[in-house]
């Protein structure tokens, strides 16, 4: 009986050993992933250049009357959320994401 218990000490030691390395691993892992830093600060610039002119950040404002035609009378809602509801539209041949706000958030 004493050759069982010690199978059974050293099958849940080996397991517990196990199961640690696999953790201390999986976090090693996520910390390199986030203190990777790019080589170049010229890569970093770029790709900033590259979003920064793709996308255009000035807010708007339309009448209802537009914004209802834009969106094809609120035909495809986006999402909601504590500012307002999002729809699809668009504008100019453009798709674009219509923010109408809620009263609560001006």
């Amino acid at each position: 009986m004493p050759m069982m218990v010690v199978h059974v000490v050293l099958s849940t030691v080996a397991s517990v050993f196990s199961l640690v390395i696999i953790i201390l691993v999986v976090l090693w892992r996520l910390k390199l992933r986030k203190v990777k830093k790019p080589l170049d600060g010229d890569q970093v610039n770029a790709e900033y250049e590259i979003t920064s002119q793709s996308l255009e950040t000035k807010k708007r404002l339309f009448t209802y009357a537009e914004v209802q035609w834009m969106t094809n009378n609120f035909e495809r809602i986006l999402g909601k959320g504590g500012f307002g509801t999002v729809f699809h539209g668009f504008l100019e041949g453009t798709q674009v994401a219509v923010k109408m706000l809620s009263l609560s958030s001006i």
